[in-house]
């Protein structure tokens, strides 16, 4: 296997205009991998630490440059010379380093750039796409499927202009429908929901996630326009699609009680349970997420039980605690339905573990975004290579989004190369008789397009009047914009000294026309001082080992076995399979299986010596958690 000989970060800019880490990891056999990693608006106390700058007077303060000092200065010296495949050692390297439970010091989203570029470098090594490499490594689904995908179309609370008080409404299409018809149910209804919004005069500006942020008075506005819009197309609720919400409920959510601008007074916990019932009855809501504070666990409970059979239940900010507080929504029951941000953990080794222990419990999987994202696909090859139920990456409309469904629509060709595209009668042309022809020249003439009737039920707020006062002294001063965040977030985020001038990395390769130089296994750099950065040693390249495409080797091989723990599937077969809640479809048809077959998954090589090293990294991951 090839050895990592050089990392090279850089601060790039997320979907946001906010600085993140880009890192590109070299091998000694001149090939390389490119990844960058999240930013979340949403911050915790009991979430990780993402590493900022803290100086206010660059990027107000939200710079990366310390994180990259700490790429070249401490990790880099550390993981120059390892095998990539061996992600439990670079993961505990990582982990051991930084020595918190929070990752403070050197930040979770430093680490996180370092851990995931190793997991696509090692699949670049075995000649596997990461999907692949992810399932022949961990073993968490014994096929290859496209999950189902929840897409946010409508933004409120802390993703919009904070006027709804839920942060997503969200549309998803039945399970019965392959991928590809999905994403394109999908796209129409976005597009049908643009022109909706325009015939009311509403306003039809994005979120920070790209989700429409009309001026709608409440919730019960976002689900009617999503309604008739669903009616404007070729297709239906209940039986095409269904709706589902990401609650956010610590935005509305004050002094022991829960305000929702729709609802006269405060509602208690177990009036919002009978909110979300009610709604869920009138609306064909499927997936519910955040619904509640982490402190409300009767109403988290209750809620599972009342809607678990048909409704996800999902926990986000709930499970930020780790392996402990998911131990708790277990054995409480207070959600069927896991969220999974590798940004939560730091390392893909932790997700691994997990996501291993949530399907254990019998909770489904949602891989998701965050609001912060970046072009990189990653997220969809994990997606699937973990075997979730569902995974969400935002609208439809935004490159950082698209690029994963993009991916997601590659992987599903790949999977499926019998899969044909329906093609439109209509655009199909062969010779004919006259008559023939005509006829197909009067078929041709296109339907008129559906009416979008008034909907009484929906009304809009007047757009907000901005005052400004008179030039003075060059200065524009914007007076009272009479816009209230009635719960405004704080930003958790290490806060170290003002950045200094990264130091600078080994000289960077020019792939492919020269190889990079060898790195030595006895370099070492050390820390930079004010006058001069220190320099990552250079090296030479070694000639490219050659491999077999599909041969994996035994992976992390000659990592420290930890004691045993928690014993990891012995199988492909054995790993656990979480139910699947569907509603019951109005139509016959929506019940159905998917027409197309899962591929199954790619034969795996020396599938013992791969089982062993998996229970190797879960059990040294568990004891690591535990400690």
């Amino acid at each position: 296997m090839p050895l990592i000989k050089a990392l090279i970060p850089r601060e790039i800019l997320d979907g946001r205009g906010i600085p993140t880490i880009e890192l590109t990891m070299y091998l000694d056999n001149g090939l390389s991998v490119t990844t960058s990693v999240t930013n979340s608006k949403s911050k915790s106390k009991a979430g990780m630490v993402s590493m900022v700058d803290g100086d206010q007077s660059r990027m107000n303060g939200r710079g990366v440059l310390n994180a990259i000092n700490i790429i070249n200065t401490i990790i880099a010296p550390k993981i120059i010379g390892m095998d990539p495949t061996n992600q439990a050692k670079i993961d505990q390297t990582l982990i051991k380093l930084d020595g918190t439970d929070n990752r403070k010091k050197l930040g979770s989203n430093t680490m996180l750039s370092i851990s995931q570029a190793a997991v696509k470098a090692a699949a670049l090594a075995h000649r596997l796409p990461v999907y692949s490499y992810l399932q022949q490594k961990y073993r968490l689904t014994d096929r290859l499927t496209i999950p189902q995908i929840v897409f946010g179309l409508i933004s409120g609370s802390n993703y919009g202009n904070h006027n709804l008080d839920l942060q997503e409404f969200q549309v998803i299409a039945a399970s019965n429908l392959n991928y590809q018809k999905s994403l394109e149910i999908i796209s129409t209804i976005w597009q049908k929901l643009e022109e909706n919004l325009k015939s009311k005069g509403a306003i039809t500006t994005t979120g920070i996630v790209g989700g429409f942020a009309p001026n709608l008075y409440s919730n019960i506005d976002a689900f009617e326009v999503l309604l008739e819009t669903i009616r404007a197309t070729d297709y239906s609720l209940s039986k095409d699609v269904f709706l589902g919400i990401d609650c956010a409920s610590n935005q509305f959510h004050d002094n022991n009680k829960y305000k929702l601008k729709n609802v006269d007074k405060a509602l208690s916990a177990a009036d919002l349970v009978n909110y979300y019932q009610e709604i869920k009855n009138d609306y064909q809501i499927i997936y519910i997420e955040d619904p509640f504070v982490d402190a409300d666990t009767q109403a988290w409970s209750d809620l599972t039980t009342a809607l678990g059979a048909t409704t996800r239940i999902a926990a986000d900010k709930l499970l930020l605690g780790g392996m402990k507080s998911l131990q708790d929504a277990t054995s409480k029951k207070l959600c069927n339905t896991v969220v999974v941000k590798p940004a939560h953990f730091s390392t893909i080794t932790e997700t691994i573990t997990f996501v291993h222990k949530a399907m254990e419990s019998n909770m489904q999987i949602v891989v998701s975004h965050r609001s912060g994202e970046t072009n990189d696909d990653f997220l969809a090859d994990f997606a699937v290579g973990v075997g979730a139920q569902s995974a969400k990456f935002g609208p439809v409309n935004r490159g950082e989004r698209v690029a994963k469904y993009n991916r997601l629509l590659k992987i599903f060709y790949e999977l499926n190369p019998n899969h044909k595209i329906a093609i439109n009668p209509q655009t199909t042309t062969k010779k004919s008789s006259g008559a023939n022809i005509k006829k197909a020249a009067q078929a041709s003439v296109p339907e008129a397009p559906k009416v979008l009737e008034p909907n009484p039920k929906v009304k809009l707020q007047a757009p907000q009047q901005i005052e400004i006062t008179p030039i003075n002294k060059n200065n524009i001063q914007v007076k009272d914009l009479n816009m209230t965040n009635t719960n405004p977030q704080p930003t958790a985020a290490a806060t170290p000294a003002a950045p200094t001038t990264p130091a600078q990395p080994a000289a960077v390769p020019t792939p492919p026309a020269a190889a990079p130089a060898p790195a030595s296994t006895g370099a070492t750099i050390t820390a930079p001082s004010p006058a001069a950065p220190a320099q990552p040693a250079a090296a030479t390249p070694a000639v490219p080992t050659t491999t077999s495409p599909n041969e994996i080797t035994p992976l992390d091989e000659g990592a420290a076995s930890p004691a045993p723990a928690a014993e990891a599937p012995t199988s492909a077969t054995a790993a656990p399979t979480a139910p699947t809640p569907v509603p019951t479809s109005t139509d016959a048809t929506a019940a159905t299986p998917a027409a197309t077959t899962p591929a199954a998954a790619p034969t795996a090589v020396k599938s013992n010596e791969m089982q062993n090293e998996l229970n190797q990294e879960i059990n040294s991951s568990l004891q690591d958690l535990q400690k």
